[in-house]
């Protein structure tokens, strides 16, 4: 995964206080991929749902689903957050 560290140059903020990198387009791309995994996780859940051979196992196999889900999703969150921190630092 590409980092935010990846953006940065090394260069002086210009005269305005903006970043000369700017970040947009690693945001969008982390917003896309988490949009991407949780669209899956959706179909995943209603595939379960919807599947009667999981029988009792359902509500454990939605648990595990859950879980893999918010495992994907915790890097790109983090980037993120890091990101939009970066963002508003350069922005006061």
């Amino acid at each position: 995964m590409t980092t935010a560290l990846a953006y940065e140059t090394g260069r002086p903020e210009t005269s305005n206080g903006r970043d000369p990198q700017s970040v947009a387009p690693l945001l969008s791309y982390l917003q896309s991929t988490l949009a991407n995994i949780d669209d899956q996780y959706w179909r995943e859940r209603e595939d379960v749902i919807n599947d009667p051979r999981h029988g009792g196992l359902k509500a454990h196999i939605l648990r595990k689903l859950e879980q893999k889900h918010q495992e994907r999703r915790l890097p790109y969150v983090q980037e993120l957050a890091v990101l939009e921190n970066r963002k508003h630092r350069v922005a006061a």
